[in-house]
């Protein structure tokens, strides 16, 4: 499967820049016929609801690494589950 790394740069209205982010799609089709961008997602779940949304990267590196370490292998982003399993204190 061949995916995309789309990069993204929301600028405001008097043209000051906010810090980049990059998002992993592929391409699907609709009915077999209209294509569309399947982002990888995550869902985030809190006070008792829960939501899907696409996973923002800070840099290109990280979302080539999610790439080649979570999609390439295999792993849906469907099923795939984020979570602290250690906390480190420095000091």
């Amino acid at each position: 499967m061949k995916y995309y790394i789309e990069h993204n740069q929301y600028i405001d209205e008097l043209g000051k820049r906010r810090e980049p982010y990059f998002r992993v799609y592929h391409m699907k089709k609709f009915l077999g016929l209209i294509p569309y961008r399947k982002f990888a997602e995550e869902t985030s779940c809190g006070m008792g609801d829960c939501y899907t949304s696409p996973i923002n990267f800070k840099s290109e590196e990280l979302a080539y690494t999610f790439v080649k370490d979570v999609l390439c292998t295999g792993i849906k982003t469907e099923t795939t589950r984020r979570f602290i399993s250690k906390e480190i204190t420095c000091g």
